[in-house]
């Protein structure tokens, strides 16, 4: 694992330790966006992240999905970012409001 994923990591779990409410809403909001831009992968790369958050691993979801495991670590990493970018978002309207 390089450096760049151990900071990049550590960034997203700061992120997971805002308030279920502001995660929720950048959830949704990374959602909305997919659904817009790729409407067939949306549903699929959304479920990929709910599945890590359960424990499941790279393989056993590759494995239920039909895409490798590496591609599933990707993806994973294209929602986290979509999120973390969204909850930095939200967070900036709540201090200028």
């Amino acid at each position: 694992m390089n450096c760049y994923w151990k900071e990049e990591k550590a960034k997203y779990k700061k992120m997971f330790k805002q308030p279920k409410h502001i995660l929720d809403n950048a959830m949704r909001m990374a959602i909305e966006q997919d659904k817009k831009n790729n409407p067939d992968y949306a549903k699929r790369n959304w479920l990929i992240l709910k599945l890590r958050k359960e424990g499941n691993s790279f393989q056993k979801i590759g494995d239920m999905l039909g895409i490798t495991k590496n591609r599933v670590r990707e993806i994973e990493v294209l929602c986290l970012r979509k999120m973390y970018k969204n909850v930095s978002k939200l967070n900036q309207r709540s201090q200028n409001a």
